[in-house]
């Protein structure tokens, strides 16, 4: 069959992210895999910026059946690969109830170095999002992620009480124009603002913001940098 010239070939739009420093119920499948950077200025107990990396390739589909997502991190770029995690997410997507997305994730199932010293992360996550201008050509998409996960996710108390007690995270996303997203995230213990573009056609995610912007935490406010490139095969 011939193909007019003139006609336009249909792929994915690259899309800005829809939360800040927690995760979400959407994760990759069959045929998905990312690349991360990611740093991080130094902070009130910290005296240097450090980094980190992390790639992952999805399994299954979240529609028709499971989606499980498999992650590594390198958790910090000083001395690289001397510290990190394996983590996996278990992801469901229902398209009938409006592409409403639930997931169950352990974050360091495996891990080394440095890492070895943190509190295992268990999360359950529930994602949905809202066109908040329906019918218009900017739907001003509207993506909330709320979860309950120990570890990274810990109240400022269970902290101080050396505990892994669960705890309440989450995060909103506002995609104001196609290529840009205000974003924010509550980690637990602390509340993040920031900004996510796809400013390129191919699928390069940039996201800056400031975590912890009310200085709750000791380490108080740090700004947070990243770059996120995912493909398919």
């Amino acid at each position: 069959l011939l193909i007019n010239p003139s006609a336009a070939l249909d792929r994915p739009q690259p899309v800005p992210g829809s939360g800040f420093l927690t995760p979400s119920a959407y994760g990759a499948d069959w045929g998905d895999a990312f690349i991360g950077l990611a740093g991080v200025t130094a902070g009130r107990t910290d005296n240097k910026w450090d980094g980190s990396a992390s790639v992952g390739v999805g399994f299954g589909d979240a529609v028709d059946n499971v989606g499980v997502e498999l992650s590594l991190g390198i958790i910090s770029l000083d001395g690289f690969a001397e510290d990190g995690t394996v983590g996996f997410k278990l992801h469901k997507v229902f398209p009938r109830a409006n592409n409403l997305a639930v997931a169950a994730g352990w974050s360091n199932a495996i891990s080394w170095g440095a890492a070895e010293n943190a509190e295992d992360t268990f999360y359950g996550v529930v994602t949905q999002r809202f066109d908040l201008q329906p019918g218009r050509e900017n739907t001003l998409p509207l993506t909330a992620s709320l979860g309950v996960g120990t570890g990274s996710f810990r109240s400022l108390g269970a902290i101080a009480a050396d505990s892994n007690d669960p705890n309440v995270f989450g995060s909103l996303g506002l995609r104001v124009i196609p290529e840009l997203s205000i974003v924010s995230g509550w980690t637990g213990s602390a509340l993040g603002l920031g900004v996510s573009a796809a400013p390129f056609d191919f699928p390069l995610v940039v996201t800056a913001g400031v975590s912890d912007v009310t200085d709750n935490t000791r380490t108080g406010p740090r700004f947070n940098a990243s770059l996120g490139y995912s493909f398919s095969f």
